[in-house]
């Protein structure tokens, strides 16, 4: 941005996600340099993963429930043990971390919104 610029309000979100994969970057090399493999992240379950998805394509816990055939609180309760895993606090943290280890794609996070309500 040159200065004296606003960040357009339509670019936050993707600010948000640049901004989280270069802090995940960052604790990677890290990790490297104190001679931690940070390329064994955490596998997350299959259910995990298709509440994923939905969250990453900004569907509410409820609305993943309903078209996972689950409770809203099921599927909080997916996405809180998925964020667990990978030792993050927030959903777009979780989504960027999935992204960067390949647990998740950027096609099914584009995915075919008429499909999926």
């Amino acid at each position: 941005m040159a200065q004296g610029r606003e960040l357009p309000s339509d670019t936050l979100p993707a600010a948000q996600y640049l901004a989280c994969f270069a802090f995940g970057a960052a604790r990677r090399l890290k990790l490297q340099l104190e001679g931690n493999d940070p390329s064994e992240g955490p596998k997350l379950t299959q259910r995990q993963l298709d509440c994923l998805v939905l969250a990453a394509r900004g569907k509410s816990n409820w609305v993943a429930g309903q078209l996972l055939g689950l409770s809203g609180g099921t599927v909080h309760k997916y996405l809180e043990a998925a964020k667990t895993r990978y030792g993050v606090a927030t959903r777009t943290e979780l989504v960027v971390r999935a992204l960067f280890d390949g647990q998740l794609s950027f096609a099914d996070v584009m995915g075919d919104s008429r499909r999926d309500g």
